[in-house]
């Protein structure tokens, strides 16, 4: 169970830090995937709401860390969206990629949806701009980068608990 929560919480650390010094590179018509995102939905779809919820969290954190003025809430946001795609987790055949795709781009909208609502309280918005230039762009890059990492975080959690069942399974 430690080693789940210590390859997981690097796999978050790994993720923000390629989201962060990366991005420029892999950035396309000036748009970054968001991979936080895209962890927090395959590993919530894997495990379930409680497990999805703590990443989330975790994951949020290390967002709120450097870039947030109202700490915390990129936590909850993070932890929203761990939670509830861990709530599909029963319903979910893990081979199948139409709900992680699904999940991505529901979470994509909503983080996205707390971003313009924010700026638009603050009165620093163009909506049609911020909306047709960055929200749905980074929606369809984060959606097609999801078929990669879901594949990945699925190939990493099945060897996790190949691990445990091993570890169980001593004498």
């Amino acid at each position: 169970m430690k080693l789940r929560w210590f390859i997981t919480i690097s796999i978050l650390i790994f993720s923000f830090t390629l989201q962060n010094t990366l991005g420029d590179s892999i950035r396309i018509a000036d748009i970054a995937p968001n991979f936080l995102i895209m962890i927090v939905v395959a590993f919530s779809i894997l495990r379930g709401e409680k497990e999805g919820a703590i990443i989330g969290f975790l994951a949020g954190f290390i967002y709120d860390i450097p870039y947030n003025y109202i700490f915390g809430m990129y936590t909850i946001i993070y932890m929203s969206i761990g939670y509830i795609c861990g709530k599909l987790h029963p319903f979910c055949y893990r081979e199948n990629r139409i709900l992680p795709l699904m999940c991505t781009v529901f979470s994509s909208l909503f983080f996205s949806s707390v971003n313009i609502l924010r700026f638009v309280l603050i009165g620093n918005i163009n909506f049609s701009y911020f909306y047709l230039r960055i929200v749905l762009p980074e929606l369809v890059y984060t959606t097609l980068l999801t078929l990669v990492v879901y594949r990945c975080i699925y190939f990493i959690n099945s060897k996790l608990e190949e691990h445990e069942k091993k570890s169980r399974h001593l004498f």
